[in-house]
């Protein structure tokens, strides 16, 4: 199975833990789900955008970026966690979906959020508020290196979102990262089975080695 497709069986947590595992922080922090129970996996299309110094006095788009984006990417949008204004919202949304893009990521506010959760468009952002970033703040680069609360994301590093936050793995570690997090998944659920066959959780996460769930639940 392709290993994107394979990192639809595991949730973030288990995907955080591994990446704990090799040594790498990937988790966004403070970016949670607009649209619950929604799930994401695609290669990151970066975008980053800078406050105008001055008010212009004329409209400049700041979105068209969109017609760029190939199907089944996940944009990733850094407005330095701004709250005031929004990056993301109806129009983005309805393009995306139209696009077949996977859910969008925003370091900062989004809008329209109704419509949003109605169509279920996995969108991930630090915060909700109603002020267009129009003439506020500017797409200064796109496809480029983004750093968001010390994480590091490259374009075509796989983000993943779902329901307990989201996760940047590096693409030079996707394959470490799906073989360690399905080994946890497997610790875990050898954990619960043995209490439910009556061992104390105590005695079954020694069994089990949940100190190191990477090596898998058979590995003592």
């Amino acid at each position: 199975m392709d290993l994107l497709q394979q990192l639809y069986q595991f949730d973030t947590a288990e995907i955080s833990d591994a990446l704990d595992a090799c040594g790498i922080e990937g988790a966004l922090l403070g970016i949670k789900p607009i649209s619950p129970g929604s799930k994401m996996v695609g290669p990151a299309f970066t975008v980053k955008y800078l406050p105008y110094e001055e008010k212009q006095a004329e409209f400049k788009s700041a979105g068209n970026y969109i017609d760029d984006v190939p199907a089944h990417a996940v944009i990733m949008i850094d407005n330095a966690g701004r709250q005031d204004c929004t990056t993301w919202g109806d129009i983005l949304t309805q393009v995306a979906l139209m696009r077949n893009i996977a859910g969008t990521v925003v370091f900062g506010a989004a809008r329209d959020v109704h419509f949003i959760r109605e169509s279920n468009y996995p969108l991930f952002a630090s915060a909700i508020y109603m002020r267009s970033g129009k003439n506020r703040v500017y797409k200064s680069a796109q496809q480029c290196e983004l750093t968001i609360n010390g994480v590091r994301i490259k374009p075509g590093d796989i983000i993943m979102g779902d329901d307990n936050g989201t996760v940047v793995i590096p693409q030079a570690y996707l394959k470490e990262i799906v073989e360690k997090a399905s080994n946890i998944k497997s610790t875990e659920q050898a954990i619960i089975a043995s209490v439910k066959g009556g061992l104390k959780l105590e005695d079954a996460r020694k069994l089990h080695r949940y100190d190191q769930p990477w090596l898998g639940g058979d590995k003592k």
